[in-house]
């Protein structure tokens, strides 16, 4: 007898399904699902009206303008929202600014302090008073006004410049920041500068330092001292360095640079009134203004002015009497012959404008120097950019004698000269 195969084998199974039959289908579901399939639902699309839109932007924007105002202001008020938002650096930014600003002001108050007992304003009447004038005939007003001037030394020397006393032979009247005027027609003029030394009677005045000029940096921030009228205080003003021992080219005829004259000049972003001091933040002397833009003279030329004033009572500047180019500036051009070079001064006048190369019966002149030649050297000093013709030969001592080296048809040579002393 045959074993009947276990239920879960799979030769069963297979005989099960087989014996199986599917229920039979109407013949038309087919059709009739085919000719109309069921319907799906469209998703919901919602709107929102244009007035609901413009709401939720605005309270967008509110809550925007309000989250910065409390990141802002509210982490120096509140530590709390500080420590909150997590941004410590932000927060310490703002103090910084803050204090910088606060700073700033302190400096530019603590400087007009300290130094405003050193400038002085400077009058020159329009018209001169009677002698039997009243006391308001003898007030001074804005329009009397000239420039300003500032105090060197402890027996009352002070310095300003040609545009602020124009006419040396008018009395003028200084007074400084207490209301004092003091009378003077005692004036020391610089033969190499447009600089101007005035005598004020007394003792006791403050004194000044000079900056040293390898310390000054182009960008360097400075304060000018001045004020608005004769009974306000001084006003200070900040003002940035733009340009050091530079000149100012008006026309052609300023290339034309004299031997005997200190033309260089340092230049500010902010013009003031002629004689008005520049200072640094530690107090120290800069220059005074010349009037003309943001020029002023350099303090190297006043310290030597007032150097060469202290040992003979007189600016005494040198005298060598020649107009020359600097060769620097000429560099690509066909302004000399090639022989020249491109370093050195070049001698040259201009006859359209009745200037001389060589001025006559200089020591110049009688040291047999010509238009054509090129000073290559005052002494042992090499000509430069640096070193101008002019520089070297200010910075001599009075009547000095020394070599001149210059170059001629190509070939150098070299000449003894004695300098003389400019009549002021």
């Amino acid at each position: 007898m045959k074993a009947k195969p276990i239920p879960t084998s799979p030769r069963e199974r297979l005989r099960d399904e087989a014996s199986v039959q599917p229920t039979p289908r109407e013949p038309g579901d087919v059709e009739a699902f085919l000719r109309q399939p069921p319907t799906i639902a469209k998703p919901t699309v919602i709107r929102f009206a244009p007035g609901f839109a413009l709401f939720t932007v605005l309270i967008a924007l509110i809550a925007g303008v309000l989250g910065a105002f409390l990141v802002l202001t509210g982490q120096q008020q509140w530590p709390w929202v500080q420590r909150l938002i997590g941004q410590p650096d932000t927060a310490s930014t703002v103090i910084r600014t803050t204090t910088t600003r606060r700073d700033t002001q302190t400096v530019l108050a603590d400087v007009a302090q300290k130094l405003s007992p050193n400038v002085v304003s400077i009058y020159v009447r329009t018209q001169a008073a009677p002698r039997e004038a009243s006391l308001l005939d003898q007030l001074y007003v804005p329009e009397d006004r000239r420039g300003f001037g500032v105090i060197l030394t402890e027996d009352g020397l002070g310095a300003t410049t040609r545009q602020a006393i124009p006419d040396l032979t008018k009395e003028v009247a200084i007074v400084t920041d207490t209301k004092q005027v003091f009378l003077t027609k005692l004036f020391s003029v610089d033969p190499a500068s447009d600089l101007v030394f005035f005598r004020m009677s007394g003792k006791g005045f403050p004194t000044v330092n000079f900056v040293q000029e390898d310390a000054l940096a182009i960008g360097q921030e400075l304060f000018l001292l001045g004020r608005q009228a004769t009974t306000t205080a001084i006003e200070p003003h900040q003002a940035l360095l733009t340009a050091l021992r530079t000149y100012r080219l008006i026309d052609r005829s300023y290339f034309l640079r004299s031997s005997d004259r200190l033309t260089e000049i340092h230049q500010t972003d902010y013009p003031s009134i002629a004689g008005s001091p520049y200072f640094t933040v530690g107090g120290e002397l800069v220059g005074v203004a010349t009037g003309t833009q943001a020029d002023m003279i350099p303090a190297a030329v006043l310290a030597s002015a007032l150097e060469r004033f202290a040992s003979t009572g007189a600016i005494s500047r040198n005298v060598l009497g020649v107009r020359a180019i600097d060769l620097s500036m000429a560099k690509g051009l066909l302004i000399a012959p090639a022989t020249a070079g491109t370093e050195g001064a070049y001698i040259a006048g201009d006859a359209s404008r009745n200037v001389a190369a060589i001025t006559p019966k200089s020591p110049a002149e009688r040291a047999g120097l010509q238009a054509g030649d090129v000073i290559l050297k005052v002494g042992d000093q090499t000509v430069s950019a640096r070193q101008p013709l002019s520089a070297l030969i200010q910075a001599a001592g009075i009547r000095s004698s020394m070599n001149i080296t210059y170059r001629r048809d190509g070939k150098e040579q070299t000449v003894p000269i004695t300098l003389e002393v400019a009549k002021s």
